[in-house]
C-alpha cells in the first residue's frame, strides 16, 4: 500500500514539477536549469509523503525515473507549445475549386497508370510537382474536367471537407516532427548536469535517505 501511495504522491510531485518546467519555459523562451532540479525534488517529496515509513532503495529509484520523466515531459510540452505559437493551425489554407481540381487529376493519373493508359506530361514535368492546368496531360485534364462537371454541389463540399481533413492531419503531422526535432536538438552538457542532481535528489528524498539529516 505504501508503494502505492509513493507513485501516486510521487506522480502527482512530478506533474506539478513539470508543469511549472513547462510553463517557465515556454512563457521565457529560456529553460532555467534549477528549475529541473525542483521538479525532482516535488518528486522525491511526493513519494516520501506517501510512502511514509516504507521509503526504500526501490522507493528512491522509482522516484528518479518519475523525476526524469517528468523534466523530459516538461521540455516537450514546452516546445511543443512554441511551435504550435510558431506554426499556427490558422496558417492552414481555404481549399479552392482548383485544390479539388488538381487532386481529381491526381487520381485520374493512378487511373490512367493502372490501366495502361499514355500519359503525355509536359517536358520534365512529374506528377509530384504538378499543380496548375498547364503541368498536365491535356488528355487527362480534359477527362478530368468532364468529371468535375458531373458532380454535385454536395459532392464538392465532400471533396473539399475531406482535403481540408488531410491538410489538417499533414499540419499536425508536421508540427509533430518539428517538435520531435527542436527537442532533441535543445539537449546540452548543462541538461546532463541538472537532470543529474534531479535524479540525484529525487532519489535521495524518495528512499528516505535525507531524513535524518
Amino acid at each position: 500500500m505504501g508503494l502505492l501511495l509513493g507513485l501516486l504522491g510521487g506522480g502527482i510531485g512530478g506533474a506539478i514539477g513539470a508543469a511549472i518546467w513547462a510553463v517557465i519555459a515556454y512563457t521565457t523562451g529560456f529553460e532555467v536549469g534549477w528549475i529541473a532540479w525542483g521538479v525532482g525534488v516535488l518528486a522525491g517529496v511526493g513519494m516520501a509523503i506517501g510512502a511514509r515509513d516504507d521509503t526504500s532503495m526501490l522507493t528512491g529509484i522509482l522516484a528518479a525515473v518519475i523525476a526524469l520523466g517528468s523534466v523530459l515531459a516538461g521540455k516537450y510540452i514546452a516546445i511543443t507549445y512554441m511551435v504550435n505559437d510558431h506554426i499556427p493551425t490558422s496558417s492552414l489554407t481555404t481549399i479552392t475549386d482548383e485544390d479539388i481540381l488538381v487532386h481529381i487529376a491526381d487520381q485520374l493519373v493512378e487511373e490512367y497508370q493502372q490501366a495502361g493508359k499514355p500519359l503525355a506530361w509536359p517536358v520534365g514535368m512529374t506528377v509530384e510537382e504538378a499543380t496548375t492546368e498547364a503541368d498536365y496531360p491535356k488528355n487527362l485534364w480534359a477527362d478530368m474536367l468532364t468529371r468535375w462537371k458531373a458532380l454535385s454541389p454536395d459532392e464538392i463540399e465532400q471533396r473539399r471537407a475531406f482535403l481540408t481533413q488531410e491538410s489538417t492531419q499533414s499540419l499536425a503531422q508536421f508540427k509533430s516532427m518539428v517538435a520531435e526535432d527542436a527537442f532533441t536538438e535543445s539537449f546540452s552538457l548543462f541538461d546532463a548536469l541538472w537532470f543529474f542532481l534531479a535524479v540525484g535528489s529525487a532519489y535521495k528524498i524518495g528512499s528516505g535517505e535525507g531524513e535524518g539529516e
